[in-house]
């Protein structure tokens, strides 16, 4: 569920249909393709829906925009099925079933290609996994699931966090003013920078330069105390 809309599934005559709704029964719209057998949305974000369908017996991880045409499979090379959890509206988390049949936590960034097995990043050694939300923090990726630990013979809770690239104010009209792309200009905006630009970050480039210097300083106060993100 987002603020604007809510996101799940809907049985017809025995068939499971993905679709979302504004708040009313009349409101739904089905975003189910017509080749599929079953599809559902488990994680929404403003601008994308994110789950899974089936196709010929195999669930195969499907990223979505509003409408059933706009199917894009997240199905990664080499595994037999894939399920989408959630998305933050840039990263997608949910799991992948290689051909051994070990289930692995994965992370998207929008395609197939960009796939990543989160459970290579676990020191140790581990059976299944499973990535089952995700949400940025400023530039932080993270990702919360759940690994089986061989080690010790039990499922351990895990949060995987990291620096993502391309930050947050990275996006189509974003600026270094509003650091968090939250729409307005607070003290958060100048602690993230700050932060970034002190470890040297890509992030703290706020002049797109390539580097983190002076400029970028005067560059992010100059947006900030324009209060605006147009050109000036």
């Amino acid at each position: 569920m987002t603020e604007t809309y809510q996101a799940g599934l809907a049985n017809f005559a025995g068939i499971f249909h993905a679709g979302i709704w504004t708040g009313t029964a009349d409101t739904w719209v089905d975003l189910h393709p017509s080749n599929a057998i079953y599809s559902v949305i488990v994680g929404a974000a403003e601008s994308q829906q994110f789950g899974s369908v089936v196709i010929g017996g195999s669930a195969r991880a499907c990223l979505r925009s509003g409408t059933a045409d706009s199917c894009t499979s997240l199905h990664p090379v080499g595994s037999t099925q894939s399920v989408g959890l959630s998305t933050t509206g840039e990263y997608q988390a949910g799991y992948a079933i290689l051909v051994s049949g070990r289930k692995v936590a994965s992370v998207w960034n929008g395609t197939a290609e960009s796939w990543e097995n989160l459970s290579l990043t676990l020191p140790g050694s581990w059976g299944n996994s499973e990535a089952s939300s995700a949400w940025t923090e400023g530039v932080t990726l993270n990702v919360c699931g759940w690994a089986n630990s061989l080690d010790r013979g039990r499922t351990e809770a895990i949060l995987w966090s990291r620096e993502v690239s391309g930050c947050a104010f990275r996006v189509p009209n974003g600026c270094a003013a509003d650091f968090d792309h939250d729409a307005d200009f607070d003290s958060d905006d100048i602690s993230g920078f700050f932060a970034a630009f002190e470890a040297g970050s890509i992030c703290g480039d706020a002049d797109f330069d390539g580097d983190t210097d002076s400029d970028d300083v005067i560059e992010f106060f100059r947006k900030f105390e324009s209060g605006t993100c147009l050109p000036t």
